[in-house]
């Protein structure tokens, strides 16, 4: 995906299955997002067998690429969530903390 390749996603419940397709949406480009298996394999069928697809898919994703590394949205949402973990983490231990 990052080098422009055109990636058929098929998103499962795991976040190892919705990466590809966060990335899709943030750029505007669901076409590669499959619904089912038999989606899955025509999409698949498509990118392999029609060059023009290729490349205009191709060049979609090369434009988003730019679009997402100067997005800071997911970096931004990371940094609260971790400062959220260890704000918590250290609530907790506080209360967990043995009293004299």
């Amino acid at each position: 995906f990052s080098a422009g390749v055109p990636v058929v996603t098929w998103p499962t419940d795991l976040m190892s299955g919705r990466c590809t397709q966060g990335f899709y949406h943030a750029i505007g480009l669901s076409e590669l997002i499959a619904g089912s298996l038999e989606e899955y394999i025509d999409i698949t069928l498509k990118v392999g067998r029609d060059e023009a697809y290729r490349a205009e898919v191709s060049a979609k994703i090369g434009k988003g690429m730019e679009k997402l590394k100067k997005d800071e949205t997911s970096v931004q949402a990371w940094n609260t969530f971790l400062q959220d973990v260890v704000h918590g983490e250290q609530h907790i231990a506080h209360l967990l903390a043995p009293r004299d």
